[in-house]
């Protein structure tokens, strides 16, 4: 229920131009970026590959 409010209360606030859009995305939007990142353009598993191999090389 927590969830449900907060993030309601977080798109209301940005639709309502409370929130600064430079500084806070609107949830939905976010939404819309990952889910285009992940599965449509599938570039964020390459940009995830690309950090875990970094991090792992770093530590051997």
């Amino acid at each position: 229920m927590f969830c449900f409010i907060f993030f309601g209360s977080w798109e209301l606030c940005h639709r309502m131009e409370v929130l600064s859009p430079t500084f806070f995305g609107s949830p939905f939007g976010i939404i819309n970026f990952l889910s285009e990142g992940f599965f449509v353009k599938a570039a964020l598993w390459k940009d995830i590959g690309y950090t875990l191999f970094g991090t792992v090389v770093s530590f051997l």
